[in-house]
């Protein structure tokens, strides 16, 4: 034991060194990659050439709104973001993999609704007459009716999509027909740019 002794003491510096560089090598095992300031920087640059986009969100999740999201989203992710979809929620009608884009609005309907616009569409599906109608009672043909166009007629509006189409309908099942035209700004979504540009042929 006195000869282990008299030999540690007079290697002690030697086993100092050996400790530490161990002690090194250890730490840098349990943390293979150490993030220098240069790489910091670098991906601070990285976040912010990133460009993000402002979408909306509405209907049954459970925190509808505005949210910013990063350029290659996906309508997934904004419905998790948005603490995810409520009890009756349908998705089968979505793309869930489909990418985001700015100012874009993903309305997340129920399966109520749903029914509720299939029953309308079914009632307002447009049927050529094979009549002799009164000249007061002839229908402008080249005008879209935005009381009782079906989804597929008023997709065919400038501007339109499916999801503008669905909110006039849905606007139609909650307050009744359009008064006049001017009155489809009222609709989520349709503001006075796009009604002037499908004023022209739309009618009531």
């Amino acid at each position: 034991m006195i000869i282990i002794l008299d030999y540690l003491n007079e290697h002690k510096i030697y086993i100092v060194i050996i400790m530490i560089l161990l002690f090194v090598v250890l730490y840098l095992y349990l943390n293979p990659k150490i993030i220098t300031k240069k790489e910091i920087v670098e991906k601070e640059i990285i976040k912010e050439n990133k460009k993000g986009i402002r979408v909306e969100i509405k209907g049954a999740v459970l925190n509808p709104g505005v949210y910013e999201m990063e350029e290659d989203s996906r309508i997934i992710d904004l419905i998790n973001k948005s603490g995810g979809i409520v009890e009756g929620a349908n998705l089968d009608y979505l793309n869930l993999s489909t990418k985001l884009k700015d100012e874009m609005v993903v309305k997340i309907f129920t399966n109520s609704e749903l029914d509720e616009h299939k029953k309308v569409e079914i009632v307002y599906e447009y049927i050529p007459l094979e009549c002799e109608c009164p000249k007061d009672e002839i229908i402008n043909d080249s005008k879209i009716n935005i009381n009782k166009a079906s989804k597929e007629q008023l997709m065919t509006l400038t501007g339109f999509g499916e999801t503008k189409a669905l909110s006039v309908i849905e606007y139609r099942i909650k307050n009744g027909e359009f008064k006049s035209i001017d009155d489809i700004m009222n609709v989520s979504g349709i503001g006075e740019t796009l009604f002037n540009k499908i004023k022209e042929d739309i009618t009531v």
